[in-house]
C-alpha cells in the first residue's frame, strides 16, 4: 500500500512538470514566461531537497539533474541558504550534472561543518576527478586546521591519484590485450612528479596489490601486465624521485631476486636507468657468453655433420639473441638492438615478434624503409595485434609510409573477416 502511493506521488509529480512544460510552449509571451515558468519549476524542485521524506528529495535531485547545466547556478546560489539536508542534495546534483562551474563549490563542500556533506562531496569529486585532470592538483592544495577533515581529503586525494596512475597504465593496453615499451609511453605519468611514485611502487612491489579501480583487480592478465608496465615506468623517474628515493631504490631491489622472472628483470631495467646497473650488466655479460657459446657449438655441429644438433641450437641461438635485444631496446640502446635481431631472425625466419621489434628499433633510428619491411614481414609471419601497432610510439616515424598505411589497411579488413 506503501509502495503504491509513493509511485502514484512520483507519476503525479511527473504529469505536473509535463502540463508545466506545454503550458509553457502555448503560451503567447514566449521566451520570457517560458524562462520565468523554468526559474518557478526549478525553485520548487530546490525546495523540496528540504523535504523530510528521502524519497522525496531523491525524486527532486533526479528532476535537478535532468535540467542539467542551467539549474547549476541556481544550485550554487542555494547552496548557501539551504540547511544541511538541502547540501547533501545540492552536492550529489552537482557532481550528477558534471559542470566545470561546480568545481569550486564542491571542493569547497570538503570543509563543510556537515560530515554527511563532506562525504557528498568526496563522491561528487570522484566521480568528476576523471574529466577534471585539475581536480587533484586543486585537492592537494587544500588545507584545514582539523585532522579529521585533513585527513579524509588527504584519503580522497590519494584515491584520486592511485585512479589516474592505474588509468594512466591500462591506456598502455591495446584493445586486443597487447601491450610492451616505447620511448616517451610514460610521458604522462612523469608529468605528474614524484607524486607518482609511491603509487608505481606499491603496484609494481606489493604481490597482492589491490586497484582503486576493481576491474583491474578482477582480471589476472590485466593486473599483470599493469604491474610490470608500473616497474618499467619507474624507470622514467631517474629525476623525479624526489624524497621518494632511498624507499624507491631499496624496494626495487628487494625484487631482483624475485621468483617471478619477469618481475625480477622490470626490477632490474628500472634500477639500470635509476643509475644502479651492476646486475642489469651482468645479465648482460651472461648473454653475450651464451650467444658466443651456442653460435661456436653450432658451427661444430654443422662441420661434424649433426644437423639436428645444430638446428636445435639455432633455436637457443636464436631465442637468446632475441632476449638481449629486448634489453637493448628497453635501456634504449637500437643499434645494438638490431644485430641481435638480425641474427635471430636468420636462426629462425619465422620469429614475427622478432620482426615486429626490429620494425621498432628501425623506425627508431630513422631507418624507415627497412622498418616499414619488418613490420611488413612481422604481420606477414603472424603478428596481428592492431590496437598495439597503432599505440605503439617507436612506430610512429613508420605512420605516413605508404606501405605502412597498407599493411594497416590490409590487417583491419582481416580483423573484420574473422
Amino acid at each position: 500500500m506503501a509502495r503504491g502511493s509513493a509511485g502514484a506521488s512520483f507519476f503525479m509529480k511527473y504529469i505536473y512538470i509535463l502540463l508545466l512544460s506545454l503550458c509553457v510552449l502555448a503560451s503567447p509571451s514566449g521566451f520570457a514566461q517560458e524562462k520565468e515558468a523554468w526559474q518557478q519549476t526549478a525553485g520548487k524542485l530546490l525546495a523540496m531537497l528540504n523535504h523530510s521524506e528521502q524519497h522525496e528529495r531523491t525524486w527532486a535531485a533526479r528532476q535537478l539533474v535532468a535540467l542539467g547545466e542551467p539549474v547549476v547556478p541556481l544550485l550554487l546560489e542555494a547552496y548557501g541558504q539551504k540547511n544541511f539536508t538541502a547540501r547533501r542534495e545540492i552536492v550529489s546534483v552537482l557532481g550528477e550534472i558534471a559542470s566545470p562551474r561546480a568545481r569550486a563549490q564542491l571542493l569547497e563542500a570538503l570543509l563543510d561543518s556537515d560530515e554527511g556533506v563532506r562525504n557528498r562531496a568526496v563522491q561528487s569529486l570522484l566521480q568528476l576527478s576523471e574529466r577534471m585532470p585539475e581536480i587533484l592538483d586543486s585537492i592537494k592544495s587544500i588545507h584545514n586546521a582539523n585532522p579529521e577533515i585533513q585527513k579524509n581529503i588527504g584519503m580522497l586525494w590519494e584515491t584520486i591519484l592511485y585512479r589516474r596512475v592505474e588509468n594512466l597504465l591500462m591506456s598502455l593496453v591495446s584493445p586486443q590485450g597487447g601491450w610492451g615499451f616505447f620511448q616517451g609511453q610514460f610521458d604522462p605519468l612523469v608529468q605528474l612528479g614524484e607524486d607518482a611514485v609511491p603509487p608505481l611502487l606499491d603496484m609494481f612491489c606489493e604481490d597482492k596489490y589491490i586497484y582503486v579501480n576493481v576491474a583491474y583487480s578482477r582480471n589476472i592478465e590485466i593486473a599483470s601486465k599493469l604491474r610490470l608496465l608500473s616497474g618499467e615506468a619507474l624507470g622514467d623517474f631517474s629525476d623525479h624521485l624526489g624524497k621518494h628515493r632511498k624507499m624507491a631504490m631499496e624496494r626495487l631491489r628487494k625484487l631482483r631476486q624475485d621468483k617471478n622472472q619477469d618481475i625480477q628483470d622490470a626490477a632490474l631495467y628500472a634500477l639500470y636507468r635509476l643509475g644502479d646497473r651492476a646486475d642489469l650488466d651482468q645479465k648482460i655479460q651472461t648473454y653475450q657468453e651464451r650467444i658466443r657459446e651456442y653460435s661456436r657449438r653450432s658451427e661444430e655441429y654443422k662441420r661434424r655433420g649433426l644437423n639436428d644438433f645444430a638446428q636445435s641450437l639455432q633455436e637457443e641461438l636464436s631465442r637468446s639473441c632475441f632476449e638481449l635485444a629486448m634489453i637493448y631496446l628497453r635501456i634504449h640502446q637500437d643499434k645494438e638492438a638490431i644485430g641481435l635481431l638480425r641474427k635471430a631472425i636468420e636462426n629462425n625466419r619465422f620469429f614475427e615478434i622478432a620482426y615486429y621489434n626490429l620494425a621498432c628499433a628501425y623506425a627508431s633510428i630513422g631507418e624507415i624503409d627497412n622498418g616499414v619491411e619488418a613490420l611488413e614481414q612481422a604481420v606477414a609471419n603472424g603478428y596481428e595485434d592492431l590496437g598495439w601497432i597503432e599505440k605503439d610510439g617507436d612506430l610512429n616515424p613508420l605512420r605516413k609510409h605508404p606501405k605502412y598505411q597498407k599493411i594497416i589497411a590490409d590487417l583491419t579488413k582481416k580483423i573484420r573477416k574473422n
